[in-house]
C-alpha cells in the first residue's frame, strides 16, 4: 500500500518536536558555554588535583600503569594513560591535564541531548537538557583534573549503545563492536564498570525472553557473548585497580568513603535513614557533587516519581536507563562501591531524568485538564533548578594558590621565613617550581596535627622575636579550623601586616565547608610586649569532635 495523504493532521505535532529540538540544542550550546568558561579560567588546581597531577606528570606511562599511585590518589588507567600522554604532547600546563576532562564533559552534554531524545517526551526533552545544561557539578568538573567528567560521558555513551542493542538487536560486525567498547570502557571509568553490569543484566534478561521470537539477533547467542566481555573487562579492571593499591591505602579509601555505605545491620535506623541523607546531600549541599537545589526534599520525591513514571511509560529502556542506578545502590548496600559525592556523579543525568519526566507529565496533566495557561505555569517547577548556576555563574574553584604564591614571591623579601601549613604542601610542592618561587629565605613545612591543634602553635614559637615571617595556608578542614586558631594566636601575640587571600568560588549555597581559600599572611613577632600575653601551651582553643575520616594519612 501507498502512503496515506498528509491531512495536516500532524502538522502542530511536528512543530512541536521542531521547536522542542531546537531548544533543546538551544541549552546543549548555553551548557558547552558555561563549560567552556569554566575550562578557559585557568583557575588553580586545588589540593587533590595537584596530587593526581603529581602523579601523572612526575612518573612515567609504565610506572602509571604499574605501580601504586602515591599521595594517598586512585584513578583508572585508561584515565591515566590519556593524561599522561596528553602532557607528553602539550607539556603538563593546567590545561593540558585539563583537555581530557574538558572534552569529556562536551561529549556528554552531546550524548545526554540524543539520550533524552529517546527516552522523554516532547517537551521533557528540552528541560532535561536545560537541567543538565545548568547542573554546577557538571560544569565544576568541567575543569578539573579528575575521572568524573569522563565517568559521566563514558556511562551516557554507554547508555546511546544500549538502547539500540535492546530495540533492533545485533549484527555480527554490531556485536564485535560492542563489545570491544565495553570491554575498553571499563578501563576508564568505574561507573562504566557499574553501569555494563547493569546493561549486561538487562540485555540478557530481555534476549531470554525474546528467544522464542524466531529473529536470532535478538537471541542470545549474540548478547551473550557481548556481556560476558564487558563482564570480563569490568572485572579485570576492577582487579587490577585493586591490587594496584596496598592495604593500606585500601583501608584508608575505605574509612574515607565511609558515609556512602548502608550503615549495618541493614534493618536499623541508620541504614534507613542513609538513602535520605545520601540522596539529601546530592540534591542539597554537603559535597562537591551536590547540585545545590533550594528545597532539596521536593525535587528528590519529584525525580523519584519521575523515576517511576518513566518505568511505568517505556518499561525496557527505562529498565536500560535505570540499571547503574540500581547496581550502585546494590554494590553501596554490600560495601562494594559508595554511594557518595563525586564517585555518584555519573548518576546525576539520570536523576535529572526523573526530574524533567515528572514535570512534563505534570505540565501535561495541567494543560489536559484545566488549560495550557496553567499548564505553563507548572514549568515554574523548573526554574528553582536553575538558582544555583545563575546566582553564581562559574567559573568555579578552591584554594586558588596561583595568585597567592605569585603575591608571596614579589613581596617576600631576603631572608623572610615561610611556613607552609600542611594542607598547602602538595599544591605549594607542585606549584611552587613551576611559579619560579626562589629561596628566598627558610621554608618551613610543617607536619599534621589534625586533632591537636597546640602541636601547630608551638612549632610557630619558632619565630618569636622575628620582624617578619610568612604563612601559607591552603586545604585546611572547616572542621577543626586550625587556620582561625593558628591566626588567632598569632594577633594575639604579634601584629598583621601584610596579607593576600584569593577567594573560592562556587554556585548558590553551596556549603562553605567545601571552599577553601588559599591566603598568605605577613606577620611580625617582635614585640615582647605582645609575646608575653600568650603561650602556646595555654592559648584557649576551640573544641570540636575527631573524624577519622579527616585524620592524618
Amino acid at each position: 500500500m501507498g502512503d496515506e495523504p498528509n491531512t495536516g493532521r500532524d502538522q502542530p505535532a511536528a512543530r512541536g518536536r521542531d521547536w522542542a529540538q531546537l531548544l533543546s540544542l538551544a541549552f546543549v550550546g548555553l551548557g558547552l558555554l558555561l563549560r567552556a568558561i569554566q575550562y578557559f579560567a585557568d583557575r588553580s588546581q586545588w589540593t587533590d588535583e595537584t596530587m593526581l597531577s603529581t602523579n601523572i606528570v612526575d612518573r612515567s606511562l609504565h610506572q602509571l600503569m604499574t605501580g601504586p599511585l602515591t599521595l594517598g590518589q586512585s584513578a583508572p588507567l585508561g584515565f591515566l594513560a590519556v593524561e599522561k600522554l596528553l602532557t607528553l604532547l602539550m607539556g603538563p600546563s593546567d590545561m593540558a591535564l585539563r583537555l581530557f576532562p574538558f572534552i569529556a564533559t562536551l561529549a556528554g552534554l552531546v550524548a545526554f541531548h540524543f539520550l533524552t531524545g529517546r527516552v522523554l517526551q516532547r517537551w521533557s526533552q528540552p528541560l532535561a537538557v536545560a537541567l543538565f545544561a545548568l547542573a554546577a557539578p557538571l560544569i565544576s568538573y568541567a575543569g578539573q583534573v579528575k575521572q568524573y567528567a569522563s565517568d559521566v560521558a563514558i556511562v551516557l555513551l554507554l547508555l546511546l549503545m544500549a538502547l539500540p542493542i535492546q530495540q533492533r538487536g545485533l549484527t555480527r560486525r554490531q556485536a564485535g563492536w560492542a563489545a570491544a567498547a565495553g570491554f575498553v570502557a571499563a578501563w576508564f571509568s568505574q561507573g562504566a564498570v557499574l553501569t555494563l553490569a547493569g546493561l549486561s543484566v538487562v540485555l540478557l534478561w530481555g534476549a531470554w525472553r525474546q528467544r522464542r521470537s524466531g529473529l536470532p539477533e535478538f537471541g542470545l547467542q549474540r548478547v551473550l557473548p557481548v556481556a560476558a566481555i564487558w563482564m570480563i573487562g569490568g572485572l579485570a579492571a576492577s582487579a587490577v585497580a585493586w591490587l594496584k593499591m596496598s592495604p593500606a591505602m585500601r583501608d584508608y579509601l575505605h574509612r574515607f568513603w565511609s558515609p556512602g555505605f548502608m550503615p549495618r545491620p541493614l534493618w536499623s535506623m541508620a541504614a534507613l535513614q542513609w538513602p535520605v541523607r545520601a540522596l539529601g546531600a546530592l540534591f542539597g549541599r554537603g559535597s562537591s557533587a551536590s547540585l545545590n537545589y533550594l528545597v532539596p526534599p521536593f525535587y528528590v520525591v519529584l525525580s523519584l516519581v519521575g523515576l517511576f513514571l518513566l518505568a511505568r511509560r517505556i518499561r525496557a529502556r527505562a529498565a536500560l536507563v535505570l540499571s547503574p542506578l540500581v547496581v550502585t545502590f546494590a554494590a553501596a548496600v554490600l560495601h562494594q562501591y559508595p554511594f557518595y559525592d563525586r564517585l555518584i556523579l555519573f548518576l546525576v543525568p539520570i536523576f535529572l531524568l526523573g526530574l524533567a519526566e515528572a514535570i512534563g507529565c505534570l505540565v501535561g496533566l495541567a494543560q489536559r485538564r484545566v488549560g495550557p495557561v496553567l499548564g505553563g505555569a507548572v514549568l515554574l517547577l523548573g526554574l528553582p533548578l536553575a538558582y544555583p548556576v545563575a546566582a553564581s555563574p562559574p567559573p568555579y574553584g578552591s584554594e586558588n594558590i596561583k595568585p597567592v604564591l605569585r603575591y608571596l614571591r614579589e613581596h617576600r623579601q631576603a631572608g623572610d621565613p615561610v611556613y607552609v601549613y600542611h594542607g598547602t604542601i602538595p599544591a605549594f610542592e607542585y606549584y611552587a617550581p613551576r611559579l619560579g618561587f626562589g629561596p628566598a629565605g627558610e621554608t618551613i613545612i610543617g607536619p599534621c596535627h589534625r586533632g591537636n591543634t597546640r602541636l601547630y602553635l608551638g612549632e610557630l614559637d619558632r619565630f618569636r622575636g622575628q620582624r617578619r615571617v610568612w604563612l601559607l595556608f591552603a586545604h585546611s578542614v572547616s572542621l577543626y579550623d586550625e587556620r582561625g586558631d593558628i591566626l588567632r594566636y598569632l594577633d594575639a601575640i604579634g601584629a598583621r601586616r601584610e596579607q593576600y587571600l584569593a577567594p573560592s568560588r562556587g554556585p548558590a549555597r553551596t556549603d562553605p565547608a567545601h571552599l577553601d581559600t588559599a591566603d598568605t599572611y605577613l606577620y611580625d613577632l617582635s614585640d615582647p610586649a605582645r609575646l608575653a600575653l600568650a603561650s602556646a601551651a595555654t592559648f584557649p582553643l576551640r573544641t570540636f569532635a575527631l573524624n577519622e575520616r579527616l585524620g592524618c594519612n
